[in-house]
């Protein structure tokens, strides 16, 4: 590969859609899936995603996002327990 195959390799992006796991403690409704598609799409430009919906009723609500480059845990169970970890975990002076 010369110096110009690795230029043009790094200027074309992927096109390869990213999968998505989406998990939620209910279904997600279709102006819902909509509407994260879009705030996905204007985070990351030119960039397409393959969406799986999952529904966990343990997460409480929230959501949860995962990819193989990030995850993003806004679930309630993850939250209650940071919240109830920072409450009792405190020390009295």
């Amino acid at each position: 590969m010369n110096n110009q195959d690795v230029k043009n390799k790094q200027q074309s992006p992927d096109k390869t859609p990213a999968k998505m796991q989406v998990i939620s403690a209910v279904p997600f409704q279709d102006e819902q899936k909509e509407r994260l598609r879009r705030v996905l799409e204007k985070r990351f430009p030119g960039r397409d995603f393959d969406f799986e919906f999952t529904v966990d009723e343990e997460i409480l609500g929230g959501v949860c996002l995962k990819s193989e480059s990030f995850v993003l845990d806004a679930g309630y169970k993850k939250q209650l327990a940071a919240l109830y970890a920072s409450v009792f975990s405190r020390k009295d002076s």
